[in-house]
């Protein structure tokens, strides 16, 4: 998938282990209806490891085309444990 966003905010990249690193991106992915109103739709994303390095020239304010895979899970709070959909 692919949406196109303004950066509103870049983090400080953070170590996790000695080979896993992650910074996030904050971007407002808004649209315009047809009253012709801006609706904002801010994003949180995430880079890891050697995209990080990639990313680097990234500046507030830029407008950039993010390219993301949702890989999700189910959640039971109860429970406290994961499952993959339409298990």
């Amino acid at each position: 998938m692919e949406i196109t966003g303004k950066i509103l905010q870049k983090n400080e990249v953070r170590k996790i282990t000695d080979s896993f690193s992650v910074q996030e991106f904050i971007a407002d992915c808004g649209t315009t209806n047809q009253m012709q109103e801006w609706k904002e739709n801010i994003l949180k994303f995430q880079a890891s490891n050697s995209r990080i390095t990639d990313l680097e020239k990234i500046t507030i304010g830029s407008i950039v085309k993010i390219s993301f895979f949702p890989n999700g899970r189910w959640y039971d709070k109860k429970r406290r444990f994961r499952k993959r959909c339409g298990q």
